[in-house]
């Protein structure tokens, strides 16, 4: 019985001793492990990295606004082309048509005012001669009115004879002037300001479907490089769709979006270098342009570093890594640069206290070597996940493998 009750007792000591390891070990499988830093203040040399794109200093697409077949393409992609060469030719026909017909509109105006300006110089001559005549026959009755108050006994023959005489004369230049303003009434009422009007719409028209001709012959504006072409010969050249794009790759322009803690502290003319994926040999170049207003769709502002491509190497593209020496900086917060993850609006670290992870979503500053300065998101002594950082979520549980 002696030795039942210690089998018992041993199975009894065995089972709870089992059961607490099982307990501990389930609540350990249930805790991420990680490792973690504190955040650090010291003091930092400010260069301040920024990457961007290498873009052409000039991009220009070529368009029609007519849909027309093309002819030819002259040029294939990355040809180089010099201002004023030919690229693509379109099919001109119905817009030389049209030419031909606003230019036989500008001749028949032409024509028609100078007619009319012709016979408005005879209708005025005629209004003149009908005035004259006018003035002769109140002149002619005049005479007769004298003559008839003047007839005496006396000299009554030879006072009606003359009166005879002025009437026969009133008579003939009533005759005239009654002719003279049937024709002066036949003339046609034509109005020359009118026709001229007509006549610089249609010099207008005829200049336009010149243009348009004219425009048939796609050209390079600038000396460059072709980019990009969107048609083949025998298809039709849609209207307001870029046919060819001509680009200059000299300076290529390097593009920055920066942030505002970023922007504050670059100015124009600062030095900068400047690394390109693909190219070994850092380049020394300066800021151009730092944009005075945020980008309201990505809240960043905009800066540009000129870049000389005598070679024409650096493409449209390229990934550009900007190193800008812009002092010192004291007690920056700094956490080290691989304890950083990024999402497609923020970067963000995870922070712990009492065994919970919680997300931080920083604002990053200067950069120097492994360690990165924290604008906002953590404070220091605030311990940061190294290792491990990959698994969490918002509120998971954790526990520290390393000691800070």
């Amino acid at each position: 019985m002696k030795r039942i009750g210690l089998v018992i007792a041993s199975l009894v000591f065995l089972a709870s001793c089992s059961t607490k390891d099982i307990t501990s070990e389930s609540a350990l499988g249930q805790q991420i492990p990680v490792d973690v830093i504190s955040v650090q203040e010291m003091n930092l040399e400010q260069k301040l990295e920024i990457s961007g794109q290498a873009l052409p200093n000039t991009v220009i697409p070529l368009f029609t606004t007519t849909p027309l077949t093309v002819q030819d393409v002259f040029i294939k992609v990355g040809d180089k082309v010099t201002k004023g060469e030919q690229l693509l030719k379109l099919d001109d026909e119905l817009l030389r048509s049209q030419v031909n017909q606003a230019q036989k509109a500008v001749t028949e105006l032409e024509k028609g005012i100078a007619t009319a300006k012709q016979m408005q110089k005879g209708a005025k001559s005629s209004l003149a001669e009908l005035e004259k005549l006018q003035i002769e026959l109140e002149n002619s009755l005049e005479s007769s009115r004298q003559l008839i108050r003047g007839l005496t006994d006396e000299n009554e023959e030879v006072s009606l004879l003359m009166i005879i005489q002025q009437s026969l004369e009133t008579s003939l230049k009533q005759a005239e002037l009654t002719q003279a303003a049937g024709l002066l009434g036949s003339l046609p009422q034509i109005n020359v300001a009118e026709l001229e009007m007509q006549l610089e719409i249609a010099k207008q028209n005829a200049r336009q479907a010149q243009i348009a001709v004219d425009a048939t012959t796609i050209k390079s504006p600038i000396d460059g490089i072709i980019a990009e072409i969107n048609v083949s010969p025998n298809q039709i050249a849609p209207p307001n769709n870029s046919l060819v794009t001509v680009v200059n790759l000299s300076p290529i322009i390097a593009t920055f979006q920066v942030n505002s803690f970023q922007v504050v502290q670059l100015k124009e003319s600062m030095q900068a270098k400047i690394q390109i994926d693909g190219i070994q040999d850092q380049i020394d170049s300066y800021i151009q342009v730092v944009s005075p207003t945020i980008n309201p769709q990505t809240n960043l502002f905009k800066v540009e570093i000129p870049i000389t491509n005598t070679n024409e190497n650096i493409k449209g593209g390229m990934r550009v890594t900007a190193f800008i020496d812009i002092g010192g900086i004291e007690k920056a917060n700094v956490i080290p640069v691989d304890s950083i993850l990024y999402d497609e609006n923020s970067a963000y670290v995870f922070t712990v206290k009492d065994g919970i992870a919680k997300r931080n979503n920083v604002v990053l500053g200067v950069r120097s070597g492994d360690v990165i300065q924290v604008h906002e998101g953590i404070a220091k002594n605030d311990l940061i996940v190294t290792r491990g950082k990959e698994r969490l979520t918002d509120g998971a549980e954790i526990t520290v493998r390393n000691e800070d």
